[in-house]
């Protein structure tokens, strides 16, 4: 509901007599009777064509301010929580020398790019601040996601000029109200359903991008409710909780926003992010963080913006929320040069040619079409790119932080997938494996498929996943499960035992010189019906679980160059069972095989103890690592 209100005409006549300026146009607030036509609480009324001072031209809303041209009047707008009261917003600006007129701050559910979105916001000043503040607090925010702009009353008259800026006077990252907390500021409230394990209060993937002003930190949110993010930076790797203490805080992230923009980095030198997770209702930091999940090394170079493309790039990109399951994007068309755009999406920033060629392009759009919508999206990260295509039909390969890719991700919440027969799987109709079943036998689970033949382990990759959680997709199955398993292409069955418990399981076919995955996984968990607790004196080596945790989250999900890191690291550990060993050596070989280290690959494809054990799939992968280094 917009807010408006009325001014008494007493006083717009005597502003008239006495040369007093007064908007146009004012966001939520009637048309005086000066204005033309009648008054309708609001007036999309766009200014005179004969008159292009006055408006926002096609092209105008760009990330690179004119600081000459005196527009826009409010530059450097921030938003961020304010710990002193519950669901509130702590808005700050720098203001033009030039400003000299009140302001005007609204609210919206979207980013406010145009006049239109502007006149049809939320007004939250219907008194205008004077020109000499620099800060506001908006209190009881409603439950939502929402974007502002400040304008001063002379960008909106008839003898102003309106430049809206992406990050100047509007956001283009959404804040998110979630559920009232205490007014504090330093815990809040959750309704959790079970007890959650410590590794659970950890992030996973970590991901930093280099933009202009500063770096952007995104990372997969941990799947515990009633949390909050602290983020840090130091020196030194932050795998220790002495570490991390003597490290600085850099600030800290809401749940629903599993991102951070360091505004300050260390230009040039190598420095470790980290993000510790709080548990507000406990009131307790978890410090131990991970290695590439939950701390990461980065260095910090400023882009090297080539201008030649200025004039083929689109500007101000951003992608929001729009509902449940759909991702609207938005951008500002650079000129006629574009005849189109190719539209990207992936799980990771799509900040190099490398990133781009695993991305998905899900569509094309012509220039003019200032937008995209991405729907019917199952829960997880996404970033997107446009690459846009000239007139003569080349491709602009030149890839920008806020103007070609998106450094922010946007989140998918919640479930998206309605369980029915609980004994199949569920199929995405693609990939060469068919009749893919699963039984319970006893306190076991047996899976048995037909795989269509003419692809050799080169090719194709097996893998089986379990969980206590559904597995409907790769962010679930990153998120909790279990790796069992890499099953050879001949084979043909596979015995899971359950220890009497039931679970949800993915199997998952991965071809690697596609970028491409099929995800195949039972709607309800298998397992005998009766559940009963483990058997602790049936369980696997200790050691051969860490290697499934290392495999699970590197090999299994394509990270080969940090399987081969973590692998040589789990080596050295001393005790190891001969089995775990060898096992672990097969998949740092595969790995060093998968990065282009083919001299290593063939190293310990031609082991005796690998060939022992692996058998024809250790020569398998000798042959083609000879191949390609002869």
């Amino acid at each position: 509901m917009r807010r408006y209100f009325t001014l008494c005409f007493v006083f717009v006549a005597m502003g008239s007599l006495f040369s007093i300026e007064r908007p146009d146009k004012i966001p939520g607030i009637d048309p005086l009777p000066m204005a033309q036509g009648d008054p309708t609480g609001i007036s999309n009324e766009k200014p005179p064509d004969n008159r292009p001072d006055d408006g926002v031209p096609e092209n105008e809303n760009t990330n690179r301010p004119e600081g000459d041209s005196g527009y826009p009047r409010v530059r450097n707008l921030t938003v961020t929580p304010d710990a002193r009261f519950p669901n509130s917003a702590k808005i700050s600006w720098e203001a033009h020398p030039d400003l000299s007129t009140n302001l005007y701050i609204v609210r919206y559910s979207r980013p406010i790019t145009t006049r239109e979105l502007l006149l049809n916001s939320y007004n939250l000043t219907p008194e205008p601040l004077d020109p000499t503040n620099t800060t506001f607090i908006d209190k009881d925010i409603p439950q939502g996601t929402y974007y502002y702009a400040i304008v001063a009353t002379h960008e909106l008259s008839r003898d102003g000029r309106l430049k809206l800026i992406a990050d100047q006077n509007y956001t283009s990252v959404p804040f998110i109200v979630g559920k009232t907390g205490p007014a504090d500021g330093t815990s809040c409230t959750a309704d959790r359903d079970r007890v959650y394990k410590p590794e659970e209060f950890q992030v996973l993937d970590m991901v930093a991008v280099n933009t202009e002003k500063g770096v952007v930190l995104n990372w997969k949110k941990s799947p515990v409710p009633g949390i909050r993010y602290h983020v840090y930076r130091g020196p030194d790797p932050l795998d220790s909780a002495d570490r991390l203490a003597k490290a600085t805080r850099l600030g800290e992230a809401r749940e629903e926003s599993p991102f951070f923009e360091d505004a300050n980095p260390e230009d040039g030198n190598q420095t470790y992010y980290g993000v510790a997770v709080y548990d507000c209702v406990n009131q307790k930091e978890y410090p131990q963080l991970t290695l590439n999940e939950s701390y990461i090394s980065h260095t910090y170079v400023r882009p090297d913006r080539k201008m030649e493309y200025d004039n083929f790039l689109p500007g101000s990109l951003m992608a929001y929320l729009a509902s449940k399951d759909t991702i609207r994007l938005l951008w500002v068309d650079p000129g006629p040069a574009i005849k189109d755009y190719e539209v990207y999406r992936s799980s990771e920033p799509i900040q190099s040619v490398e990133a781009l060629s695993r991305a998905k392009q899900i569509g094309t759009v012509e220039n003019g079409a200032k937008g995209f919508t991405d729907t019917g999206l199952r829960p997880g990260q996404y970033f997107y790119a446009l690459i846009p295509r000239s007139t003569s039909g080349r491709k602009i390969m030149e890839l920008q932080a806020g103007r070609t890719f998106t450094a922010f991700g946007v989140t998918i919440r919640g479930a998206s997938f309605d369980p029915d027969e609980p004994n199949l799987f569920e199929k995405p109709g693609d990939g060469r494996i068919s009749n893919l079943s699963a039984k319970v036998e006893g306190n076991s689970v047996v899976f048995e498929w037909k795989f269509r033949s003419g692809v050799t382990e080169e090719e194709v990759q097996l893998f089986l996943y379990r969980s206590k959680e559904p597995l409907p997709d790769i962010k679930a199955i990153e998120r909790t499960g279990v790796f069992l398993a890499e099953i050879p292409v001949s084979a043909r069955r596979y015995l899971d035992r359950t220890g009497g418990e039931k679970y949800y399981y993915a199997f998952v076919e991965n071809y690697p010189a596609k970028k491409k995955t099929n995800v195949y996984h039972t709607p309800q968990p298998l397992g005998p019906e009766t559940a009963t607790k483990p058997d602790t004196t049936d369980t696997k080596p200790q050691a051969d679980d860490r290697l499934k945790k290392i495999l699970g989250r590197t090999y299994a999900i394509q990270k080969y160059q940090d399987c081969v890191d973590e692998v040589r690291n789990f080596l050295q550990e001393k005790d190891l069972p001969e089995e775990v060993r060898v096992k672990a050596l097969f998949y740092q070989g595969q790995s060093y095989y998968f990065t282009g280290q083919y001299d290593q690959a063939r190293n310990i494809f031609s082991r005796k103890d690998v060939i022992d054990q692996f058998g024809d799939r250790a020569l398998f992968w000798y042959r083609r690592s000879l191949e390609r280094t002869e």
